[in-house]
């Protein structure tokens, strides 16, 4: 306790941001409907990220996030090697941009929280009603790391997450 007490004011916002500033952005999610349990997705050969679109109550999002977040996403699957390559049945991947926050000017020094915040759905081939959705979210809390690319790193880093979760180890290593 005596350590605690000669840290001078401010020491640990400083280590913070250094932190923040070094891991830029991160993901995070919440089900909204889960994939069923077990390996449900070991079944797809393939899988095609469809193009991301806006939530018509998303509110102003950038002209290039959607374009950015979905070369993310399929570069950050596709690094992944979940799938055996082409063939069927293919996994769909439709995400609509619900939120996007940018803390900018003396806000992003105050606080620097950043973030974007999409509906994630996962669909089978001529089937209106996805497999699973969730609510995924990438964000950041650097004041510099927090460009649209970092926080679809992050947002891409919790969809290849919720694939993993719901494939083989088998299928993950091939």
């Amino acid at each position: 306790m005596l350590t605690a007490a000669c840290v001078p004011p401010g020491v640990t916002t400083v280590v913070e941001k250094g932190v923040s500033e070094a891991r830029g952005g991160r993901g995070d999610l919440q089900e909204v409907t889960p994939l069923p349990a077990g390996n449900v997705l070991d079944r797809f050969r393939s899988v095609r990220v469809l193009p991301v679109q806006s939530s018509p109550d998303s509110g102003p999002i950038p002209n290039t996030l959607p374009g950015v977040l979905e070369t993310t996403l399929v570069n950050g699957i596709r690094e992944a090697q979940l799938f055996p390559g082409r063939g069927t049945p293919t996994l769909f991947v439709r995400v609509r941009v619900t939120t996007y926050w940018q803390d900018e000017g003396l806000l992003q020094v105050l606080r620097a929280y950043s973030e974007i915040l999409a509906r994630v759905e996962f669909l089978e081939e001529r089937r209106p009603t996805p497999l699973g959705a969730y609510y995924v979210r990438g964000f950041s809390t650097a004041i510099k790391r927090k460009s649209d690319a970092d926080l679809s790193a992050g947002l891409t880093s919790s969809v290849v997450e919720i694939i993993k979760q719901h494939r083989s180890a088998s299928l993950k290593d091939k």
